[in-house]
C-alpha cells in the first residue's frame, strides 16, 4: 500500500488521517496477503505522536478496480440532538461520500453493504460479494450505463459506442475484470479524484467536483504471444486515451485499460461530464 495523496491532520486530537491506494497490482487480487486486503482503500487514523493505528474504515473491499483514496478526509464538525461531533467526510473515486467519527472511525452517516456483481471475473480473482454504500448521504453517483442512453455527436459514433457496449461485459457498478472487454464506470479517474472536497464549516457545507469518464479494462492472460499484448513504457500503469499497460508482474494477468471514447474521442456515457454539487451535512439534502 501508499498513501499517495495529501494527508489530513486533527492537532487537537493528535491524530492523522491517510488516504491508502488499493494493493498491487491494481486490477488482480488473487495473489494479495490478508493484511492487504484488510488496509486495501481505507481511510487509516494513526496517532501523530507514536504513529500507533488508531481505527480504519475501508471504502472498497478486495479492491480491483485501482478504487484507492487519492485524497485524505475533509475534517468537519458536525452539530447534533446530542452535541457536536467531530467528523470528517472522505471522498472517493466511486462517489460515496463516507461522513464518520474522526475520533473512532464509526460512521455518523449510515453505510450499508450491498451486493454487487461477481460473475465474469478472470479465473482466479477474489470478488467481495458485497461493497459499502454511504446510504446516510446524498450521493454523487451516475446511473448506470444504458444501451440506449449511450452518446454521439452523429448517429454514426453513437453507433460504434453502441457495438462496443455489446461486445463488453457490463453489469453496472463493480462489475469485475474479466478476459474480454469490461466496462469500469464510475471509473478510477473520477468521480471524486485528487482534489477532493471543499467544506464551508459554518454553514456545514460540503462542495464536490465530480466528473463522469468511462473506462474500460481487460486482463490478458500472460502466456499469450506478445503480439497480443500491449507494449509496456515502462513508466506507471496510468492509463490514456490510446490506452496504458499495468504489468502486474507475479500475476497471471497483464492488464490494459484505455478510457472508453468514440471515434471522436468524446465519451461514450452521455453528458453532463463533470458536476458541482452542494451537500448540507447538517440536513444531509443537495442544495
Amino acid at each position: 500500500h501508499n498513501a499517495w495523496g495529501v494527508y489530513t491532520a486533527d492537532a487537537a486530537l493528535n491524530m492523522v488521517y491517510l488516504p491508502l491506494g488499493n494493493a498491487t497490482p491494481d486490477y488482480y487480487d488473487g495473489n494479495r496477503r490478508p493484511f492487504d486486503n484488510e488496509y486495501a482503500s481505507s481511510t487509516v487514523a494513526l496517532g501523530i505522536t507514536a504513529g500507533e493505528p488508531r481505527w480504519h474504515f475501508q471504502t472498497t473491499h478486495l479492491d480491483v478496480w485501482d478504487m484507492d483514496l487519492p485524497i485524505g478526509p475533509s475534517l468537519v464538525d458536525i452539530p447534533t440532538a446530542g452535541g457536536v461531533i467531530p467528523a470528517l467526510v472522505q471522498t472517493t473515486k466511486r462517489s460515496e461520500l463516507f461522513m464518520l467519527d474522526r475520533c473512532t472511525g464509526i460512521p455518523i452517516a449510515k453505510v450499508v453493504e450491498k451486493p454487487v456483481a461477481t460473475a465474469n471475473a478472470a479465473p482466479g480473482e477474489i470478488m467481495s460479494p458485497t461493497q459499502p454504500y454511504s446510504v446516510g448521504l446524498p450521493s454523487v453517483t451516475p446511473k448506470d450505463l444504458t444501451e440506449q442512453h449511450l452518446w454521439g455527436a452523429t448517429p454514426l459514433d453513437q453507433m460504434i459506442c453502441r457495438i462496443e457496449f455489446r461486445q463488453a461485459t457490463y453489469e453496472g457498478r463493480f462489475t469485475p475484470p474479466g478476459i474480454k472487454n469490461t466496462i469500469v464506470y464510475p471509473a478510477f479517474d473520477g468521480v471524486v479524484d485528487w482534489h477532493g472536497a471543499s467544506i464551508d464549516p459554518e454553514r456545514k457545507l460540503l462542495f464536490v467536483n465530480s466528473n463522469y469518464i468511462p473506462f474500460v479494462i481487460k486482463e490478458i492472460p500472460r502466456g499469450k504471444k506478445a503480439a497480443d499484448v500491449p507494449p509496456w513504457n515502462g513508466q506507471g500503469n496510468e492509463p490514456t486515451i490510446k490506452g496504458g499497460v499495468a504489468p502486474q508482474y507475479g500475476t497471471p494477468y497483464v492488464g490494459s485499460v484505455h478510457l472508453w471514447l468514440n471515434p471522436l474521442g468524446v465519451p461514450c456515457n452521455p453528458p453532463p461530464w463533470g458536476t458541482l454539487t452542494a451537500i448540507d451535512l447538517a440536513s444531509r439534502r443537495i442544495v
